[in-house]
């Protein structure tokens, strides 16, 4: 049986195909084993902060009057913003912001509190309805 010219544009063909799918794979396994071959560098947009600080002063109610207990910051991660009642546009990025990565931890987001304390008293009719009916995010004035 002769090979044809057609079936050896075929061929080449399939063998370019797998060889542009197989070479990340192949790629990512060297740069898996040989760890001089990984970039080094990396990004850190946040802080935290160490030695852990207590909260002693933080009152434990929040702006609906419901009490809470040290569960609120004792047993759970907590995305912290603080800012007024008047919250600007950089507030609410803020508040968005946190919304977003709280909602991209997938599974594990019931590990996760989000919490604003405003920083002067609050009337919660002066809080915009957007903002006080965010579920789980806890207002503390």
């Amino acid at each position: 049986m002769s090979s044809s010219p057609e079936n050896k544009v075929n061929k080449r063909k399939l063998w370019l195909l797998m060889s542009v799918f197989s070479l990340p794979i192949i790629l990512s396994v060297i740069f898996y084993q040989f760890a001089e071959l990984r970039p080094s560098g990396t990004i850190s947009h946040g802080h935290l902060v160490r030695p852990a600080q207590p909260l002693n002063w933080l009152p434990m109610k929040d702006i609906k009057q419901t009490q809470h207990d040290e569960k609120l910051i004792n047993e759970y991660w907590t995305l912290l913003t603080i800012s007024s009642s008047l919250c600007d546009k950089i507030c609410q990025n803020n508040l968005y912001v946190m919304r977003q990565v709280h909602l991209s931890q997938g599974d594990q987001l019931r590990r996760v509190r989000r919490l604003w304390l405003v920083t002067d008293a609050v009337n919660p009719e002066k809080l915009s309805a957007e903002i006080t009916d965010d579920l789980g995010l806890l207002v503390i004035p």
